[in-house]
């Protein structure tokens, strides 16, 4: 509610200091912390001009990172509200590529494109994470290949349609998984 009634000066700062916190990885990794990043960055992404587009980018890509780090660092002891905390950030992120409105982004093609670079930065943080454990594997091999195949067949925007291609290619190359994707991306270009 400060952010949102703050003047554009502020709301730098604010984002400046999300920032700072994210990158000096103090921050605790749960879900109630991972929503409320994700909800801050998300308002400043669909309200704010150009000018706070990259430094957004730079925010989510420095905290996906983070978040995976955090998670591959304590893989052994497989802690589930980290496991939670990941498959809640994914689900949320393939709603927003959805276009599923949610309070707090308006679904556009900009942020359908924010929230397939988001995934990206995920996969390519951790890809071993991806590769290994099941619950991951599984929701790219179903789920997320499901996702993108319906918008590579359905869409004429080719922005959305080169950065679904992009993520494809991310999943082949880091991950060694293969899919249906190629039929869509033939139909696509």
């Amino acid at each position: 509610e400060i952010f949102e009634n703050s003047n554009e000066d502020v709301q730098l700062k604010i984002l400046e200091t999300l920032q700072l916190i994210i990158s000096s990885n103090k921050m605790k990794i749960e879900t109630d912390n991972l929503d409320k990043v994700l909800t801050i960055a998300c308002k400043l992404f669909t309200f704010k001009n150009i000018e706070f587009k990259n430094p957004i980018k730079l925010l989510f890509q420095t905290f996906m990172k983070n978040v995976m780090d955090n998670f591959t660092q304590n893989l052994a002891n497989n802690p589930p509200e980290l496991k939670d905390c990941v498959s809640t950030l994914l689900k949320n992120l393939t709603e927003i590529i959805e276009g599923k409105k949610k309070e707090w982004i308006n679904p556009s093609t900009n942020s359908k494109g924010l929230g397939i670079e988001l995934i990206i930065s995920l996969i390519s943080a951790a890809p071993q994470v991806f590769q290994d454990e099941n619950y991951f594997k599984n929701f790219i091999t179903n789920e997320l290949s499901e996702l993108i195949n319906k918008i590579l067949s359905t869409t004429n925007d080719s922005v959305l349609g080169i950065k679904l291609c992009r993520l494809c290619l991310v999943i082949t190359q880091k991950l060694k998984i293969g899919f249906n994707l190629l039929d869509n991306i033939i139909a696509f270009s």
